[in-house]
């Protein structure tokens, strides 16, 4: 049943369990070379994804209102190991919290390069839960002093829902939505103007095989991105 199969995905076990799968490997090396760009509009943005060379990862935040912020990482093994950026220790600061202070640099600068740990950048994103945990924990020292790597996704998550169910605050969003690339400006004027929610994460995504075990219902090669929404709605109109 191809319906069936096709809805594994997010199932969580409650339509089958896999016993046996062939994966593809890939080489990793020891540390990634990132490199981040600004875009002040979705169009300059868009144009960069479509002419972008060869990346070994990438994603996106759209910080705010026509800014945007597109990371792109290489692996590189020759790196000074006084150059890397600590994202694991307990007292370090959320993801969040360290490109904040990447922006800053980038007011004056086309783009801003740092090394990391190959583990560090696949797991960036755990500690602090993207923006989630961004202003109370992200930025606060003692909070990181405390806590350290206990700010992570599971634990957040679960203060997060306990919160939900005491406060019965429905107005918080834990989204994400897959549309083609080029509908991007629609999809974020609406989120501007009806939820107003800063900033998104977004993903670049395309489909260059039939053969994946779960394959999207798309066109092949065409670009779709996925958008991260996470976080309190100020507007509901």
């Amino acid at each position: 049943n191809s319906d069936l199969f096709n809805a594994l995905p997010g199932s969580y076990g409650s339509i089958c369990m896999l016993t046996k799968i062939k994966i593809r490997l890939i080489k990793m090396s020891k540390f990634i070379k990132v490199t981040y760009k600004t875009f002040s509009s979705a169009h300059d943005y868009i144009h960069a994804i479509k002419n972008l060379s060869k990346v070994d990862f990438i994603d996106s935040i759209y910080t705010k209102k026509n800014l945007f912020l597109m990371i792109t990482g290489v692996y590189s093994d020759n790196v000074d190991n006084t150059k890397i950026i600590d994202l694991h220790s307990d007292y370090c600061p959320v993801y969040a919290a360290h490109i904040e202070n990447i922006l800053v640099k980038l007011k004056n600068n086309n783009e801003y390069i740092e090394h990391m740990a190959t583990k560090d950048y696949i797991f960036r994103w755990d500690k602090g839960v993207f923006f989630v945990s961004n202003k109370k924990f992200g930025n606060s020292r003692l909070i990181r002093y405390l806590l350290g790597n206990k700010i992570n996704s599971k634990n957040i998550y679960t203060l997060a829902h306990k919160k939900l169910n005491i406060k019965r605050e429905y107005t918080r969003i834990f989204q994400d939505v897959m549309i083609p690339l080029n509908e991007l400006p629609y999809i974020l004027n609406w989120v501007d103007d009806n939820i107003n929610i800063h900033p998104l994460w977004l993903l670049p995504i395309t489909k260059k095989t039939n053969k994946e075990l779960f394959h999207l219902p798309c066109k092949m090669n065409e670009l779709y991105i996925n958008i991260g929404i996470y976080g309190k709605v100020k507007k509901n109109n």
